[in-house]
């Protein structure tokens, strides 16, 4: 149920695993944990893994040609560090336009490949 709602479809994008069968992961690199992950079998209809790049030139030049906001990227050899931000994130300098404006908060919508893609923010 999402918000009290039945019917309601929800997916899990997994891309990290901090223990197997009781045991930390956390020590290891990311790119060990991601391949331990992966070797678990747990992707199916609603749950997935989140895709990998070897390129990140390539994907962020796709990201920023499709409008999208930017790439969060993991550092393949660091280990999980609880409470700390390991994440290096790249954001695209020209966002979308927002098509709507109600209640004080932007909305934009454009078709894609899965779908519609569906961005908010709030203006101050």
């Amino acid at each position: 149920m999402l918000h009290g709602r039945r019917g309601v479809a929800v997916t899990l994008f997994v891309f990290d695993v901090l223990a197997v069968e009781g045991l930390a992961t956390t020590g290891r690199p990311y790119l060990t944990r991601r391949a331990l992950l992966e070797a678990l079998d747990v992707e199916g209809p609603r749950v997935r893994f989140v895709a990998t790049f070897e390129d990140g030139d390539a994907l962020f030049a796709a990201v920023c040609d499709r409008g999208l906001e930017g790439v969060v990227a993991k550092r393949e050899r660091d280990p999980y560090r609880p409470g700390g931000r390991q994440w290096v994130k790249t954001k695209n300098r020209a966002p979308a336009r927002f098509a709507e404006e109600r209640d004080g908060v932007g909305r934009y919508a454009r078709p894609s490949a899965e779908g519609r893609t569906f961005a908010a923010r709030r203006n101050s």
